[in-house]
């Protein structure tokens, strides 16, 4: 069984490996995690008997690979990102003003227009919180898979449309399309065995303090200290990030499995329909922000896209918009949404 669930990870990596360079060559944005995840869902939608119930593509390499990300986007942390500071509050006080909006936006489309009960409008319309907003949906009685249907479908069509958008805003393909992502860096030995205990220190630190995420972000946080305190390269290879995004965009195509029916098509399309609407509000508080902060409108786009944390800290890196940032505008994003919905539990009640 081990052997049969590791040919079968194996055979699907290299689908999604030429996937992904397929998506390269006709140009797409984002090609690696475009790619990879649109061959995944293709193949699962197609073959679904050939999988297991429940499969996961492999959970160790995942989190490796999501540690070494972690490991990248603290390294954008630079003694000079630390004095401006103050221009980062501000829109992290956007964000804190954007979430209830979005979310109330988000609220009213399935609660008036989709038809949605309360619950599953309340739960399915959070901008963010994924697994907080299924736990809630089913202590509350929601329809725990549209819900989840719902948040999965968010995260997809933001990786979708955010590269889109900003391809059109900039002119030109975004993410790591460019030729130098096929050669392999010759890192030296130091470095290498650097980044391998930052990843392997903040992911044993995160997993001890139970932190949400951890292995994304306790590696993060130890690499944004030293690179932020003017320490060693913590530098990741390009092809590195690559990589990355390969594995990201398989795992998410993998939960395609079991999507069909009536429910994925109603899903999709409200889905849809409220990430456009959140997406409209995110480039609103960006434009105006873009002219109060330092920061540029597309560094900003991508911090109010309410997208899935890792895969904005990728896109982010793959556009070499400031990563460390824009993740944790998300963060910050995450913990307003679950404190909102918690809030509103609390007073509103049954």
């Amino acid at each position: 069984m081990i052997f049969s669930r590791f040919v079968l990870s194996f055979g699907l990596f290299i689908a999604a490996f030429f996937g992904a360079i397929l998506a390269y060559k006709i140009g797409l944005p984002m090609p690696f995690m475009m790619g990879s995840l649109i061959s995944t869902a293709t193949i699962i939608t197609i073959f679904p008997k050939i999988f297991p119930d429940k499969y996961a593509f492999a959970p160790r390499l995942r989190t490796v690979v999501l540690t070494i990300i972690g490991v990248a986007i603290g390294s954008q942390i630079t003694p000079e990102i630390v004095t401006r500071a103050p221009e980062i509050a501000i829109s992290l006080l956007g964000v804190v003003l954007f979430v209830p909006i979005a979310h109330f936006v988000n609220y009213m489309i399935l609660r008036r227009l989709a038809g949605y009960p309360r619950y599953d409008a309340l739960f399915a319309g959070a901008p963010g919180g994924f697994i907080e907003s299924i736990t809630l949906a089913e202590e509350y009685g929601a329809d725990v898979k549209r819900v989840g249907i719902q948040h999965f479908l968010r995260v997809v069509f933001v990786i979708f449309l955010v590269p889109l958008i900003l391809t059109l805003y900039l002119g030109n393909p975004v993410g790591v399309a460019r030729a130098d992502v096929f050669v392999i860096d010759m890192v030296p030995p130091v470095q290498i065995a650097l980044i391998a205990n930052v990843a392997l220190f903040g992911f044993l630190i995160a997993r001890a303090l139970k932190i949400p995420a951890g292995m994304l972000i306790g590696p993060l946080i130890i690499a944004a200290i030293i690179s932020g305190f003017n320490g060693p390269s913590l530098d990741v290879p390009t092809w590195v990030v690559a990589f990355g995004q390969i594995i990201v965009g398989t795992s998410l195509g993998i939960r395609f499995q079991g999507l069909k029916g009536k429910l994925l098509l109603k899903s999709a399309w409200w889905c849809l329909v409220t990430v456009s609407a959140t997406l409209v509000l995110s480039a609103t508080f960006s434009q105006i922000l873009y002219g109060i902060g330092g920061q540029s409108f597309e560094t900003l786009l991508i911090s109010f896209a309410p997208g899935g944390l890792t895969e904005m800290g990728l896109i982010a890196l793959s556009l070499s918009a400031n990563s460390a940032v824009v993740v944790f505008h998300h963060l910050v994003r995450i913990i307003m949404t679950v404190m909102q919905l918690t809030l509103f539990i609390r007073f509103r009640g049954n």
